[in-house]
């Protein structure tokens, strides 16, 4: 959990059986927290808090939650329920094998988009309106439905664009139209959507930020979603199924196979 300032310059990564950090960067470990667990509480709930605070969420609201089950829209759906309480309600975004770990987690309601292509008409026809929407993974095109479903006021808040691709021509077209989104006025007749859309990067994370995401995971608050634990020698095959973006929850290594999963 460290932020974007100290790492970036370091060149280095995360995965070794040591690694040299500023104090000032750590929280204690609870004795009765798995190393596992606390491997997953990082920057994606970090991120999922960054998300929810990032707009105003009231018990009984009506949110919807993109990529709810991966590792950001796991936690996003825990924060949500707590948030909008019983009366409110949650709808998670995800493929149908997913939809039974996403409802266990709090969600009311499961679109498949396997089955719908078109979500945010979905969105509109079935389950319309909503007080906010919560996309983690960055679709363009369910912000620009947004205003058929979301109710006027409403803010979309999201990770970002997701490229096609991570060429430097699709990344960078997917910065510009981050930028158009922040920027453009919201305002139909001036060539905007008509809901505000919100970027969230959890780049800087404060101490108290970290603190707070592992007391909640120790109080028992929230819970990881584990999609999968991998040997070290087998690093390179956990990116790849990450890459797929069909993980459902945090991809885990294990450096040191002296542990076990759940120690």
């Amino acid at each position: 959990m460290l932020p974007a300032s100290y790492t970036l310059p370091t060149g280095a990564g995360a995965l070794a059986e040591y690694v040299r950090v500023p104090a000032r960067y750590c929280v204690p470990k609870p004795p009765h927290v798995s190393f596992s667990d606390l491997a997953g509480v990082g920057i994606a709930t970090l991120t999922a808090h960054d998300m929810i605070r990032s707009t105003t969420l009231n018990p009984g609201d009506r949110v919807v939650v993109n990529a709810a089950s991966g590792g950001i829209g796991t936690m996003v759906v825990q924060m949500a329920r707590e948030a909008v309480g019983k009366e409110g309600f949650v709808v998670g975004v995800c493929s149908g094998k997913n939809a039974a770990t996403v409802r266990d987690i709090g969600a009311d309601e499961v679109v498949d988009y396997t089955q719908h292509p078109d979500v945010g008409a979905h969105l509109a026809a079935s389950y319309a309106p909503f007080n906010a929407a919560f996309d983690t993974l960055g679709h363009q095109r369910l912000y620009r439905s947004s205003p058929t479903w979301l109710v006027p006021g409403a803010d979309y808040v999201s990770v970002g664009i997701k490229p096609p691709t991570f060429y430097v021509p699709d990344f960078l077209r997917a910065v510009f139209q981050m930028k158009l989104n922040e920027w453009w006025p919201t305002s139909p007749w001036l060539g905007g959507v008509g809901r505000r859309w919100v970027a969230v990067a959890m780049m800087n994370p404060t101490l108290a930020d970290r603190e707070a995401a592992v007391y909640a995971l120790a109080a028992g608050d929230i819970r990881v979603v584990r999609d999968s634990v991998w040997p070290f020698d087998k690093a390179d095959e956990a990116y790849r199924h990450l890459g797929g973006l069909h993980a459902r929850g945090k991809v885990l290594v294990k450096v040191d196979a002296a542990y076990k999963d759940d120690e």
